[in-house]
């Protein structure tokens, strides 16, 4: 994504894919989610 007008876009795709709107929410929730858990796993390895 070159920046956050894109998110429209892909979830547009998704829907046009064929994907429920029940399953792109799953989607961008689930990634939502495992992307704080990476940050916050990061940040307890690396802390100062």
């Amino acid at each position: 994504m070159k920046d956050v007008t894109s998110v429209s876009k892909i979830t547009q795709e998704l829907l046009n894919a064929g994907y429920s709107f029940e399953d792109v929410t799953k989607i961008w929730g689930g990634n939502l989610m495992r992307v704080m858990r990476e940050v916050e796993a990061f940040k307890e390895t690396y802390r100062a």
